[in-house]
């Protein structure tokens, strides 16, 4: 039976983020596409792989022993290998038996592994802050004191813990991923159309956060109304003055009236009598007129008013000039 392997997609290496510099993978996949007289294999095989550091002869670096009822499928198969030799090492080429037959020839690896996971680490010294490095610049640190920054065309980016809240200038549809909109869904604050004001534990306003409270507009009250009068005043009042007239001379009249002639009788008070009455008259020419005039004064007093309402109790606008923006929270 002959058996021909071809290199389908060579080595690939598994990378797990949870070990940075290490010698060895911990694991490596092997994949390869099997042939029989020309033909795709489906079934099951045994397969062995070994490493030399020559093409020819050379001892056996590592061997994967016979791992057997391998899957082939339409020739396609996958091997998981976990070889304790430095796969970054220049030389080393493959050698691949399948059903305890030796396929032609070995293969050079020539893929560059690194390991991003493994089991033991070298090299390494102690240190507060890592540095990732390519060519000569450092392009991230991660340290105890500034956790986890990178430079990207010499601008310094930070991670940012969740639920950090900014204020994002583009498009509210266009809110960057990992981040939401603060309008009370995804647990963020609702801050649409509103001002943030900072924490304060003294002022029962601001002592919790969450809070909420003022105006968009607002109707004075007469309680919130400062202390105020108004003045005003007649026109000066002490300007002498007086008042002049006459009566009518067309007052001609006459008053009649009677007399006792003579009183006769003997001695005594009560024993005469009064003789005969006499009736007369005075003129009718008594025509005359009175003038007159007030004095000059100038009378004291006073006047009383009172002013006319104005305005008609609308709210009016409470907040300072603004610039929209929108509130983003880190999810």
């Amino acid at each position: 039976m002959k058996c021909k392997l071809l290199f389908f997609l060579g080595f690939y290496c598994f990378i797990a983020f949870s070990v940075v510099f290490a010698a060895v993978p911990a694991e490596v996949t092997y994949r390869g596409v099997l042939r029989e007289y020309g033909q795709l294999i489906t079934g099951k095989r045994k397969l062995c792989f070994n490493l030399y550091s020559t093409e020819t002869g050379g001892q056996v670096l590592w061997t994967s022993g016979d791992i057997n009822d391998v899957d082939v499928a339409n020739g396609m198969f996958s091997c998981d290998l976990r070889p304790n030799v430095d796969l970054r090492a220049k030389d080393l080429w493959l050698e691949v038996y399948v059903s305890d037959k030796k396929l032609s020839g070995r293969e050079k690896l020539t893929s560059n592994f690194f390991a991003m996971h493994s089991g033991s680490s070298e090299n390494i010294t102690s240190t507060s802050t890592v540095t990732i490095t390519v060519g000569n610049s450092a392009i991230a640190t991660i340290s105890e004191s500034e956790g986890i920054k990178s430079m990207i065309n010499n601008t310094t980016y930070y991670m940012v813990p969740r639920g950090i809240i900014v204020m994002w200038s583009g498009d509210s549809a266009s809110i960057p991923s990992g981040w939401a909109l603060c309008d009370g869904a995804n647990a963020t604050p609702d801050l649409r159309g509103r001002f943030v004001v900072g924490y304060y534990s003294s002022d029962s306003d601001y002592n919790a956060t969450g809070k909420i409270g003022g105006e968009k507009t607002h109707v004075i009250t007469v309680g919130e109304m400062p202390v105020h009068y108004h003045s005003g005043a007649t026109d000066n009042q002490s300007q002498g003055h007086t008042h002049s007239g006459s009566t009518s001379n067309n007052g001609s009249h006459a008053h009649s009236y009677a007399t006792r002639l003579g009183y006769y009788g003997a001695d005594g008070p009560n024993n005469g009598y009064w003789g005969n009455e006499t009736s007369a008259s005075t003129s009718l020419d008594g025509n005359h007129l009175h003038t007159f005039t007030t004095g000059d004064v100038s009378q004291n007093h006073a006047h009383a008013f009172s002013t006319d309402n104005t305005g008609n109790g609308q709210a009016h606008e409470n907040r300072p000039p603004y610039y929209v923006l929108a509130f983003i929270m880190k999810l």
